[in-house]
This record gives structure tokens, sequence and C-alpha cells, in this order.
């Protein structure tokens, strides 16, 4: 992939008095799934496990909301993440062993994933 040319940084975020309306949509997600990029935008789904309604102990995904954003952005945002992520376990509000099993899950999920689709390297 070519190397670009970095953007100029944003403005700082200033939150309007208010903030946030109460209009404001709230999504409730279980896990972000296909993320897909180009060299301008970055766009990934937030899905919602939802229970089986006939009771049968199954489980399904469903979206319950698309982003798409510019990929500085995203960028920024997965870099504020990973900022969290590091003061939860400075505050001790998850242990590195817990975050570390997480880490692993996901990997074991995403290998799972390429196995069904082909796309093992």
């Amino acid at each position: 992939m070519p190397e670009t040319k970095a953007a100029a940084p944003p403005p700082p975020i200033k939150f309007a008095e208010g903030f946030p309306p109460p209009w404001l949509p709230v999504v409730f997600g279980d896990v972000i799934a296909n993320l897909a990029v180009n060299d301008q935008i970055a766009k990934f789904y937030i899905l919602r496990t939802n229970p089986d309604i006939s009771g049968k102990n199954e489980y399904e995904n469903q979206p319950a909301a698309q982003i798409v954003m510019p990929v500085s952005a995203f960028i920024g945002a997965v870099h504020l993440l990973n900022r969290m992520i590091d003061r939860f376990v400075e505050n001790g509000l998850i242990g590195k062993e817990y975050l570390e099993s997480l880490k692993k899950q996901s990997e074991l999920s995403q290998a799972e994933y390429d196995k069904e689709r082909g796309d093992q390297k």
C-alpha cells in the first residue's frame, strides 16, 4: 500500500453545553465485525447477540449499527481505545491475565472465521 501524507491534526473537540443531546441514539453492541478499509474510509458493523425467541438456547448476531469514518479518525479512535484499555489495567478494573485471555479469544475467533472463508495464510 503506498505511503500517504499525514493530514493535519483535527482541532480539539469542544462539546456544546448539554452534550449529548437527548435525541442521540444509544446503540448496545456485543462485538465489532466486518472491518473494511480503503485509502480514505473505514467501515465496520456493531453486532448485538440476541437469544432465539423460541427459547432453544441458540443465539444470533444481528447488526445494530454501521460505522463509517475517515481512516485517520478510525486510527485515532483505536489509539484512544488502546489508551483506555491500558488505564483499565493500571487502575485495576481488569487484570493483565484477563486482558491476555480476551486477546487470545479474539485471535482464535478470527482464525476460525478465516478458516471458514478459506483465508488461511
